[in-house]
């Protein structure tokens, strides 16, 4: 009984030694565009749901319909101005809350 157990175990460490490594999101710090929950959670003290898209992010005023006047994503996409003045991106940033 002893060899079974000890070849299944031998098994189960070399099949766990090839996986991926864990994945390496960062977390929200309140910049512009990641995920909230709160005003408070935002640098900008402005955390707006755009539930349409299904996203809730840290966003900032804009002149309403001038993009420009919103900085891109720290990815580099461009952020849109809606009608409200609100800047808002196309998705959140990659972070975890």
């Amino acid at each position: 009984m002893r060899i079974p157990i000890t070849a299944f175990a031998l098994l189960l460490a070399v099949g766990c030694a090839g996986d991926a490594p864990p994945d390496t999101t960062h977390g929200c710090t309140g910049a512009l565009y990641d995920v909230c929950l709160q005003e408070h959670e935002c640098m900008s003290n402005n955390c707006r749901s755009f539930a349409a898209d299904g996203f809730q992010v840290c966003t900032t005023a804009c002149t309403a319909g001038d993009d420009s006047t919103c900085p891109k994503t720290s990815d580099g996409r461009t952020v849109t101005c809606n009608m409200m003045g609100i800047c808002k991106p196309p998705a959140a940033n990659a972070c975890t809350r």
